[in-house]
């Protein structure tokens, strides 16, 4: 198999995992290319179209597949219907969040942020800070969400239209930790769907986290700098570790001590979910890489 049509089964080997069809400007932003020379997109093109032709790979509609099953085409679509829905919580929810002086970014990750969702899903935010003010902001935002009772809790198995507050980063701790700069980690980042940015601070955490580039060259798209003018005048010391931070740091980790799975938390960085979703996403990509480059040597 050439570069190309390695590149192109890769890319739709992942989107497999999640029964997602791919249209043609997806599959060139998300393309798998783990190569120093840049990937050219008229190559990119011509080798799609002689895949298709050949019919290594399938086009229903404009989405392409590993191979044709209409069922994710429709999967796809309806799902897409489905997450509109959630998209609108998640900027009401923004706009409650966005007075809080201490965040300077909010955003839609995981499967939503690619505009689908099953109707029994939640919503999963990330939210960055200012420095040194990562406890204490998510104290504020946790207490805001329950008391408005549509927060995920770890214990409650229905979680539809929940806000899962899945990771939390600090202006200090922009960029991911070494071992966790993996193909799933760069779509998480890539994909992201900004719902609110303040003063430019989503460029600097893209900009700290270039290392996605060497999984998926095309995907960082250019964001447009945010007006100053049309956010909150407010603004909060940087103090070092001050002692409400370290009184809501204590607070919360005693609280969570029992409930605690496989969470990870670190200085200026904390991600809460019940079960780490690339332990099972990598190793079925693999599975699905394995087979169908395989079968088309």
């Amino acid at each position: 198999m050439g570069i190309y049509e390695i590149a192109i089964v890769k890319t739709l080997s992942y989107s497999s995992v999640f029964y997602y069809p791919l249209n043609k400007s997806e599959l060139w932003r998300y393309l798998v290319w783990e190569r120093k020379k840049s990937p050219q997109i008229s190559s990119f093109f011509k080798c799609l179209n002689l895949l298709v032709e050949k019919k290594k790979i399938s086009q229903i509609k404009n989405f392409y597949l590993l191979r044709k099953n209409y069922s994710w085409v429709g999967r796809r679509e309806k799902e897409g219907r489905d997450a509109k829905y959630k998209i609108l919580i998640a900027s009401k929810v923004t706009k409650i969040l966005r007075v809080i002086p201490t965040i300077v970014f909010i955003g839609l990750s995981g499967k939503l942020a690619l505009g689908i969702a099953k109707t029994k899903d939640d919503i999963d935010l990330l939210i960055i800070t200012k420095s040194d003010y990562l406890w204490l902001t998510r104290l504020i935002v946790v207490t805001i969400l329950s008391f408005l009772g549509i927060r995920r809790k770890p214990d409650n198995p229905d979680v539809k239209n929940k806000i899962c507050l899945n990771m939390f980063l600090d202006l200090g701790h922009l960029s991911l930790p070494k071992k966790e700069r993996d193909l799933f980690s760069a779509h998480e980042i890539s994909q992201m769907k900004p719902l609110f940015i303040r003063n430019n601070y989503y460029q600097e955490f893209i900009s700290k986290n270039k290392w996605v580039k060497s999984y998926l060259p095309n995907s960082v798209r250019k964001v447009p700098r945010v007006s100053r003018t049309c956010l909150p005048a407010r603004r909060v010391p940087q103090d070092k570790d001050t002692f409400f931070e370290q009184f809501a740091r204590k607070f919360q980790l005693k609280y969570m001590r029992k409930k605690r799975t496989c969470e990870i938390i670190k200085k200026g960085y904390v991600r809460f979910h019940p079960q780490d979703a690339r332990e099972w996403i990598l190793p079925e990509y693999n599975k699905i890489i394995k087979k169908h480059v395989t079968c088309n040597m």
